[in-house]
């Protein structure tokens, strides 16, 4: 436990850190000002210029109307009624040029911004801590100290794991609070149904935030430098979502890095994906080109590049020559 103490001072002393989470900081306050200033409250001027808007529009939509509930699948999708076809009436907020604050809206665009960005700077943060003491020599320093490798592996991973995950929480915890505030500020509802999955969609993030930092520590201490294991991370971000689209295999989105994390984030998403409808289903035309890729298959498919790496690590820790 006191090795860790020293592995999390060092962390937080490192100047690189701070000018990260800094970074980070800044980033995410982007996020929250853009998110209040793109959501906020028409002034009586527009709302007069969407009124005169809504007038002009005439009697024009009645004839978009009438079309759309005589085949509401084909203006509005599967599944829609003729009685959605009202949507279609111009309202004065369709002039507006922006929506009210929603959070459940919010959760699913800026929010999943916030987690990829949160785990981004986990693995900047893990990777250049743990590979500073490669660059300078610093390694075998400490190894004159603490001989056993994997204790040190160990302890510098849970410092630099317990470090961002709480950095990352407190960014996202501000983040929501200052908006939840917004939309109670401005008279807006807050159901308890997107709290919780708010709560819900910011815990997975934090398991996101500490699996990142987790992988990219195992993998600096395996390759032993920074900017080998950015390279390789980033490579694998965008070369592996190349030779995954060429695959050809059947829903092969499903291997997609991107698609992966975001179906963990959000607890499923749908994927869009051609080779659905590759088959008898689309020769007899109305298949649906998307899937819904599960949360626990998102899991699962992180959980098994975190395990690899995991395990190869501290072996290849324990036996390297340091020269």
């Amino acid at each position: 436990m006191n090795l860790v103490g020293v592995e999390a001072r060092r962390f937080w002393a490192r100047r690189a850190v701070a000018v990260v989470l800094l970074l980070t900081t800044v980033l995410v306050g982007l996020l929250v000002a853009s998110t209040v200033w793109s959501s906020r409250p028409a002034t009586s001027a527009e709302t007069r210029d969407a009124q005169v808007q809504v007038e002009q529009a005439g009697d024009s939509w009645k004839l978009e109307v009438a079309r759309c509930e005589k085949d509401p699948t084909s203006y509005l999708g599967s599944g829609r009624s003729a009685a959605d076809c009202a949507s279609l009436r111009p309202r004065v907020e369709d002039f507006l040029g922006r929506a009210p604050l929603d959070l459940e809206q919010e959760r699913g665009t800026r929010g999943i911004a916030l987690v990829v960005v949160l785990a981004g700077a986990a693995i900047v943060l893990a990777t250049t801590f743990s590979g500073a003491d490669w660059s300078s020599g610093a390694m075998g320093t400490q190894l004159v100290f603490e001989p056993r490798r994997v204790r040190v592996w160990v302890a510098k991973a849970v410092a630099v794991v317990l470090s961002t995950v709480m950095a990352a929480a407190l960014l996202s915890a501000v983040f929501w609070g200052v908006l939840y505030a917004v939309a109670r500020a401005r008279g807006l509802p807050v159901p308890g149904a997107t709290v919780t999955a708010l709560l819900e969609q910011s815990g997975r993030g934090v398991v996101l935030v500490a699996a990142a930092a987790l992988g990219a520590h195992a993998l600096t201490m395996l390759l032993r430098s920074t900017v080998g294991t950015l390279g390789l991370l980033f490579g694998y971000a965008v070369a592996g979502e190349i030779v995954v689209a060429s695959l050809p295999l059947d829903k092969v989105s499903q291997w997609s890095l991107a698609n992966n994390v975001q179906a963990w984030i959000s607890d499923g998403v749908r994927v869009y994906d051609e080779s659905t409808c590759s088959g008898s289903a689309g020769a007899r035309g109305g298949c649906d080109p998307t899937y819904l890729l599960s949360g626990a298959h998102g899991a699962a498919y992180l959980a098994v590049l975190l395990l690899v790496v995991v395990l190869v690590s501290p072996p290849a820790f324990r036996r390297r020559d340091l020269d």
